[in-house]
């Protein structure tokens, strides 16, 4: 049995929140005042399970009430994905509508959590396995306004790597910006919110593959990228 029919079996009530699709799925921002309205994931020769952000919001019990750790946060998206050969990975999305340090920071946060609530989950499912499990992040924001948000930001980069700063903006963005599209690799241990605390050493081995992908244009609503 694939961890999707598990899943799908243990959760039943969370089949009302799921949408079948083959080869793409498309992910929505609900804000009225958001610019990136949607999220659109090609994901060629996959069955895809798809839910929107109701699949991980609102699980406090197992979040706040019991932790000063773990955060009830959620993402705008998550799907179980599985290809031909019966290979199983999830796919976390999360849109934002400006590029900035802090909403980036946040949306990557946002979608820790939400891999923390769910391998939660799938840890009671059969078949599950967070070591033969691919996951990815994907980040979706607009691309920068102006030359001056531009220049802000890389000026912002280049300061955190001189002053030797070890964090989102030294660590992480700059890969990320680098690799437009198609993704880099990082250890959950790599992030503050995983690493300083004692998790399972499974969770912080897991590599995962985060995408930033932006709209080609500052005003454009959708953003597009490709999943091989």
């Amino acid at each position: 049995m694939s961890p999707s029919s598990s899943f799908s079996q243990i959760y039943d009530t969370t089949n009302a929140w799921k949408t079948d699709s083959s080869d793409s799925w498309s992910v929505l921002e609900l804000e009225d005042n958001a610019i990136t309205k949607k999220l659109t994931i090609s994901m060629p020769g996959r069955v895809i399970h798809s839910y929107g952000c109701d699949l991980v919001k609102g699980v406090k019990d197992s979040t706040d009430t019991r932790s000063s750790v773990l955060e009830d946060l959620d993402c705008d998206g998550t799907a179980i994905a599985e290809n031909d050969d019966g290979k199983t990975e999830i796919v976390y999305a999360e849109l934002k509508s400006t590029f900035s340090t802090e909403e980036l920071r946040g949306a990557l946060f946002q979608l820790i959590m939400s891999f923390a609530k769910m391998h939660g989950w799938f840890s009671l499912c059969q078949d599950y396995s967070i070591e033969n499990t691919p996951i990815c992040f994907v980040l979706a924001c607009q691309t920068f306004k102006d030359n001056n948000q531009e220049s802000f930001v890389i000026n912002l980069l280049k300061n955190a790597s001189i002053i030797g700063q070890n964090n989102f903006e030294k660590k992480i963005l700059p890969r990320l910006l680098n690799n437009l599209g198609s993704g880099c690799e990082f250890k959950l241990s790599e992030f503050y919110s995983i690493g300083r605390y004692p998790f399972a050493q499974s969770i912080k081995d897991k590599k995962i593959r985060i995408y930033l992908v932006l709209s080609d244009t500052y005003g454009n609503p959708e953003c597009k990228i490709t999943l091989h």
